[in-house]
């Protein structure tokens, strides 16, 4: 029992901080609110085949003009996480018989 209990710790903690890593940037909130919630998000390479997003981008404008000083990898893109896009009437949908 002794000889497996700080092994098992060990690999408890490799888990964890793995799924950490692993969860998406949306998904972290502070008080509640999502961290990022403007409509657009600029999506860019920062070396060695590291990917990072900025999604504080107000309109998609701004997102081009940040776009442009980052270079030919980076590209726009909608925010997932933002809560106005889910918004509207949904539709009626017809039903057949």
């Amino acid at each position: 029992m002794g000889f497996w209990m700080p092994k098992l710790k060990l690999l408890g903690l490799i888990v964890g901080l793995t799924v950490l890593a692993a969860t998406p940037s949306h998904a972290w909130r502070l008080l509640g609110a999502p961290l990022d919630t403007a409509p657009w998000c600029v999506v860019y390479d920062i070396g060695a085949g590291v990917v990072h997003e900025n999604c504080r981008m107000p309109s998609f404008a701004a997102c081009n003009n940040e776009r442009a000083q980052l270079g030919g990898t980076a590209f726009c893109r909608q925010n997932p996480a933002f809560a106005a896009y889910g918004q509207g009437r949904p539709r009626k949908l017809k039903r057949y018989r």
